[in-house]
């Protein structure tokens, strides 16, 4: 979204931006962003719609979702909003608003305004609120947050041109048209995305040569509009006019509008932000780590708002619920001020949160833990995202792991292609297994990558031994058989204890 707050007359639009990032029920029907715009209300009006006409939620309301509007400032009053779902079917619509009385009232899934929309008169600059959305069957709720901006907002009122003639001649008028959208010190420099402002801003009134905005803007998109002014006078004879031109540029104003990321290499990505974002690591039975060491990497979110608010972070839920007990996380990663800057693990930087074991695991009560780890946004609109933890335990190294292989010896035919299985004696699959008897049949088994000292062969993911090269010939000079060995290695980075020899 964007910063620029202040009013102007004529009519305005709302726009409203809701952030819907999961699949299925409660999803803002595939979008990540919901955008509708209201216009401001001509007298005492209240007939007119929103575009889109209907909110785009998943899920039909009072029968697999309910929906409610719950106003988070005391400046806003919001306004419409698209969701999927046909209201008191499969979704049940509310609005929640703490002071004063309702501006609309929900018709199914449309806004019907109860009284006039005055801008200026309410001061509808910026409006924020809140569209929560629960799942009926399950009653998991979704909070996403909603910003509705004002089309029409005066950002500029001080356009003027001075004319020496009398009369009609004398007589000045604004307008806005197509010009350049690159400033030359800017343009091809990756600082600024850059825009032709024609579209975006209009002036309503010509005589006043306020510049209001006619468009949605976006921070996250383009950073500074350049917009072209002609002023021309009135003279009789439209060929006798006369005019000039200027260019006012806009610099955008990044606001508060996205949450949060946990971010590590190798997520998938939506819009720049990891989608279901998963963190693992593991600890031994009966011992006391300390700090754990997290994969992918170390856990960190950041803003991914150019305001860059420093992040916090906690445990919010957990399985089984004795996660308490052993595990805690760093808020802020045990952040200490040297001057005006932060220095986290040693070195100048933020956001990572470091997770402690602080009491020792025993297999026979826990085997596994699934923690929900929250990041919030130091800041007032507080927003968060969440990322999964998952501690499995490990019983105590007491036995080392043995490959296992249903026989040494195997067949497969010259020219055989890729893929093909090497069969033993019998013609069943030679299947390769780990086997570590520090682990019960119950305790979640480590996985495994295995290593050949042949490039001819492999083991696919279900264990066979397969032909890897195409062009397997017995004929001399080509061996008509090979030997090699297998190593087995956890994909933590620790080689099996013992190495099998095949021929």
């Amino acid at each position: 979204m964007y910063g620029v707050f202040t009013e102007s007359n004529g009519q305005a639009d709302l726009d409203v931006t809701a952030l819907i990032t999961e699949s299925g029920l409660c999803e803002a029907d595939g979008q990540t962003t919901i955008v509708l715009d209201i216009k401001e209300s001509n007298g005492s009006s209240i007939s007119q719609e929103t575009r889109p006409l209907e909110i785009p939620i998943v899920g039909e309301p009072n029968v697999e979702i309910f929906l409610d509007l719950i106003s988070i400032s005391q400046e806003t009053r919001p306004l419409e909003i698209p969701i999927v779902g046909e209201p008191n079917v499969e979704i049940f619509l509310d609005l929640i608003f703490p002071k004063g009385p309702p501006i609309f009232f929900l018709n199914g899934k449309k806004l019907q305004l109860l009284s006039p929309i005055d801008k200026d008169e309410d001061n509808l600059s910026h409006i924020l609120f809140q569209l929560a959305c629960t799942v009926k069957s399950t009653h998991k709720k979704k909070t996403y947050p909603v910003i509705l901006t004002p089309i029409g907002t005066t950002v500029f009122q001080n356009v003027l041109a001075t004319d020496k003639d009398s009369g009609a001649n004398g007589l000045v008028e604004y307008s806005i048209v197509p010009g350049s959208q690159f400033d030359p010190d800017y343009a091809n420099s990756g600082r600024l995305n850059t825009a032709d402002g024609y579209g975006f801003f209009a002036i309503n009134l010509p005589h006043q040569g306020q510049v209001t905005v006619n468009r949605t803007l976006d921070y996250e998109k383009t950073q500074r509009y350049y917009v072209t002014i002609v002023a021309t006078d009135k003279a009789k004879n439209e060929s006798e006019r006369l005019s000039a031109t200027t260019t006012l540029t806009i610099n955008i104003k990044d606001d508060d509008d996205q949450n949060p990321s946990f971010i590590y290499k190798g997520c998938m990505l939506l819009d720049g932000a990891c989608i279901n974002p998963e963190y693992s690591t593991s600890v031994s039975s009966g011992v006391l780590h300390g700090v754990l060491n997290i994969s992918p990497e170390k856990i960190q979110a950041v803003d991914m708002d150019t305001i860059n608010s420093p992040i916090y972070y906690t445990f919010v839920s957990g399985v089984p619920d004795s996660y308490k007990e052993y595990f805690r996380i760093d808020p802020d990663t045990g952040a200490r001020n040297i001057g005006s800057q932060k220095i986290y693990n040693g070195e100048i930087g933020h956001n990572r949160g470091a997770v402690h074991q602080v009491k020792a695991v025993d297999t026979s009560t826990t085997k596994l833990f699934n923690i929900i780890i929250k990041a919030q946004e130091i800041s007032e609109a507080k927003r968060s995202t969440t990322a999964k933890l998952a501690i499995t335990v490990k019983p105590v190294d007491a036995n080392p792991p043995e490959i296992v292989v249903s026989s040494t010896e195997g067949f497969v035919n010259e020219n055989s292609p890729v893929g093909t299985n090497v069969l033993d004696s019998g013609g069943n699959p030679l299947i390769v297994t780990v086997e570590d008897k520090d682990f019960g049949p119950d305790d979640p088994k480590p996985a495994y990558t295995f290593e050949l000292t042949t490039p001819f062969f492999a083991i696919d993911k279900v264990g066979h031994l397969i032909v890897n090269e195409n062009n397997l010939d017995r004929d001399p000079p080509n061996p008509g058989k090979f030997r090699f060995q297998i190593v087995a290695r956890e994909k933590t980075g620790t080689a099996a204890m013992q190495a099998r020899q095949f021929h």
